[in-house]
C-alpha cells in the first residue's frame, strides 16, 4: 500500500540520517578504515531508499488516475441518470405526482 511505503521510507531516510551521522563522526575522528568498512552499507541503504521512493511515486501516479478516472465516470453516469429523467414520460409523470 501507499501509506506502508510511506512508513517504509520515513524510517529508511531516519536510519540513512543515521548512518550519515555516524559516518562523519568516523571521518571526523580519522576512522577511515572504520568510515570505509560502513560505506558500502550506507550506499545500499540509499539505494534500497531510491527504488521505494520511485515505486512509490508510480504507485501514487497510478492511483491519481484511478481517481481521475472514476471521478470521470461518476460525472458521465450522474449525467446519463439526469437524461434518463428528463427524457423517461413514466419517470416524468412519477416526478409531477
Amino acid at each position: 500500500s501507499i501509506e506502508g511505503s510511506e512508513m517504509s521510507l520515513n524510517s529508511q531516510q531516519k536510519a540513512i540520517t543515521e548512518s550519515r551521522k555516524q559516518l562523519n563522526q568516523l571521518l571526523a575522528s580519522n576512522q577511515t578504515d572504520a568510515y570505509n568498512a560502513q560505506v558500502d552499507v550506507f550506499n545500499a541503504r540509499v539505494q534500497n531508499y531510491n527504488s521505494l521512493l520511485a515505486a512509490t511515486k508510480t504507485k501514487i501516479a497510478e492511483y491519481n488516475q484511478l481517481v481521475e478516472k472514476r471521478n470521470a465516470l461518476a460525472v458521465e453516469t450522474q449525467n446519463l441518470a439526469q437524461e434518463l429523467n428528463s427524457n423517461s414520460p413514466t419517470l416524468q409523470g412519477q416526478s409531477a405526482q
